[in-house]
Parts: C-alpha cells; structure tokens; sequence
C-alpha cells in the first residue's frame, strides 16, 4: 500500500496533499535513484544476500568531502560488525571539491561520485541499496530516510548516536540511518575498527587510481608523506574567519619548517642517502611562502643562521585528489594532517604514522586509535629518524 502511494505521489496533487509524500518522493529524486544508478553501473561488487532479517544500518547520504563521507561508511561497518548487523552499502552519490581536482573538472557529479566508488569498493560482499529496495520497498526507504525517528548522529543532534544504539539493540529488526555523529561519539559509545574490518577495507581498495600514475616512492634513500591541510580552510581563515570548523583545521607553515628542519639536520648527520619529504595539499604555491619552488613539482627550504638547507621536498599541490589519497595511504611513512581525508588515509594504511598530538586531537582520529594495532606503527616526531635509520 505504501508504494502505491508513493508511485502516487508522483501525480503532482498527491505531492500537494500529501508533505510527508512530497519529501520522500524528493528524496528518490534527489538521491536515492542516482544512487541506484551509480550501484548498477559500478564493476566491483559481488552477489549479497538479504537472508538475514536485520537490524539494517545504512550511512547517511551527504554532499560534503569524501573523507567524510569515507568515515561514515567505514564507521557504519565497524557498527555493523559489532552489533551483528547488517551494513547496506549506499554509493556514493554527490562528493564536494570536483571543481578543484584536475580530473574531476572533466567528470559530471555521478561520474565523480562512480570515481571514488570504484576506488573504495565498500559494496563488495555487502548487503546492496538495490537489495533493500526490493526488500522493503522504494516508497518505504525513501521515507526511512526522511523520517527523524529512523534517523541517529545528524549534525545538529549528534549525540542521539547512544538513542540509535540502544534502539539497535531493543529492536533488532529495524532500520537505522548513522550520520557524522556516530563518528564523533565513536569511542566514547565503546566502539571499535577491529582489525579484521580494516584488513578488508584495505583488500578492497584498487590497485590503481585514474591515470595509472605511478607511486612516488620508488627513489633510493627514505620517503615521508606530509598532507597539509589548506584550501578552503587557509582561505577562510584569511578572510577573518573565527569558525572553529576552519580555525581549528590549520596548522600553521612555521611548524612544518621547523619540523622538515630538524628531521634533515637529523637524518643527515647519520645518512649520506637522500630523505625525501612528499607534501600533498589542497593549497596552492601562495599558502607556502616559506618554500622556495624550484619548479612545479619541487621545492627547498632555504637555509636559516642556524640550520641547513632542507632539501628533496616534492609538492603536489591540488593534483588529482585520488592519486592523493592512494599515494597517503601507501606512504611508508604518513604524517596525516587534521582533516579526514587525511585520517581516512591513515586509517587504511600500513605503514608508520607520524602521531603528532595536536593533529590527533581531530575526531577522526579517536576512531583509528580504538584499533589496538595501529598503536604499533605510531611514532612520536621525536622518534622518526632515529627509528628509520634503525630499522629502515
């Protein structure tokens, strides 16, 4: 009866005469058929099976960044895991910045969106959105999704993610909607990523990003991947902005400097082979004053009255963000910046990360340190150099 309604609905007077009609119907429109049509057209998933009767625990659509996006999804998978649920993989549909990526600028939004989505491939094994469409309906998921009860961690009610929680549990058989609060209350609801999630997350990944362009750490001598947040955040703030959602995200060029300083002068004293330092950011030549380019691709740090010229420093400043993301997170060492893009690649990486404490005071990062293991390949910037000139 409800489809009917909702097949209904699509009648312009059912719409009028009907609010509740008229926002699910907006919804299918909106979202929920690209959607659809990005997980038709995507080549990486594998047969799923709805045999189970439940508890569903889909993420929420969104439109910002695909950090953010990325750790809802690797959040409502860790849940799943947990409260012996079923995660129903919704695509990616709509995924802030294509504007600004080299690559993207030549994509439409739902090719962007495929983009990311056959990188990721979280639908591989799991329950599809087509899966419970059939299921329960298109009319009755669309309003799953635009009904508040069914609904848990959106921004402006982010600590109901406990309501979401208890209600997973007293009712085992419903559908739950998780949003960015449930990655903001992570660990404080004792979740964890288990190391069986991420070693799947990490099988999934593909082994090559659009362009086939190779990883840049095939030189002789040790590699450092740095991801400095810039962007919209560094021009905010220029603009005078005092919103924590921007102030709180920038660190500073005269740290980077001075830490880039005192791993060379270290590392240099014991080794004759070449440290190399690969900056990703979203910025631009401008937000890096104190760097002198040599050209498009590298820079220096020139010398000061008590230290060396920092040399071997490769920047890639607003290049395809997905050669980005792939080339942080098989860093074999990643200094993440306080964003989640870069959380996302330090969540799936293998190699040593750079725990610098003010940088994982960002959310994100009370997610990763819930995985036991990734406590093994933390190290202090103290404690870098000395540990690669040990053990390499």
């Amino acid at each position: 009866m409800q489809d009917w309604l909702f097949g209904l609905s699509k009648n312009r007077i059912a719409r009028l005469l009907s609010p509740k009609l008229r926002k699910a119907f907006l919804f299918d429109q909106h979202w929920l058929s690209p959607a659809l049509e990005i997980q038709h057209s995507i080549n990486s998933l594998s047969a799923s099976s709805t045999s189970q009767p439940g508890p569903y625990i889909y993420p929420s659509f969104r439109l910002d960044g695909v950090g953010i996006q990325v750790l809802i999804r690797i959040a409502c998978k860790a849940l799943a895991k947990q409260k012996g649920a079923q995660y129903v993989h919704i695509p990616f549909v709509r995924i802030e910045h294509r504007e600004i990526d080299p690559i993207g600028q030549s994509m439409t939004d739902l090719e962007w969106a495929q983009t990311w989505e056959n990188y990721f491939n979280f639908g591989r094994g799991e329950t599809l959105l087509q899966d419970t469409v059939e299921l329960r309906g298109r009319g009755h998921l669309a309003g799953i999704f635009t009904d508040q009860l069914h609904r848990f961690g959106d921004p402006n009610n982010e600590h109901n993610v406990k309501n979401g929680l208890t209600a997973l549990t007293q009712n085992p058989e419903g559908h739950y909607v998780f949003n960015l609060g449930l990655c903001k209350h992570f660990s404080e609801n004792n979740l964890k990523l288990p190391d069986e999630l991420l070693k799947e997350l990490r099988h999934h990944l593909s082994a090559k990003m659009p362009g086939n362009e190779e990883l840049p750490y095939n030189q002789d001598g040790h590699h450092i991947a740095i991801h400095i947040r810039r962007g919209d955040v560094w021009d905010q703030v220029k603009k005078g902005s005092r919103a924590s959602r921007f102030t709180n995200k920038l660190v500073g060029e005269a740290y980077y400097i001075d830490l880039l300083r005192k791993w060379s002068a270290a590392y240099k004293e014991h080794e004759e082979r070449p440290l190399h330092f690969h900056v990703f950011s979203d910025g631009v030549p401008e937000n890096f004053p104190g760097f002198h380019f040599i050209d498009n691709g590298s820079a220096e740090i020139p010398a000061g009255t008590a230290s060396e010229k920092v040399e071997n420093i490769h920047m890639y400043l607003r290049t395809s963000t997905p050669f980005t993301m792939h080339a942080l997170i098989h860093a074999p060492v990643l200094m993440p910046g306080k964003s989640s893009f870069g959380a996302v690649a330090a969540i799936l990486s293998r190699g040593k990360l750079v725990r610098d404490p003010e940088i994982f005071e960002f959310y994100p990062y009370h997610m990763l340190l819930t995985n036991p293991s990734v406590h093994q390949r933390l190290v202090s910037t103290d404690e870098l150099i000395p540990q690669l000139l040990k053990h390499g």
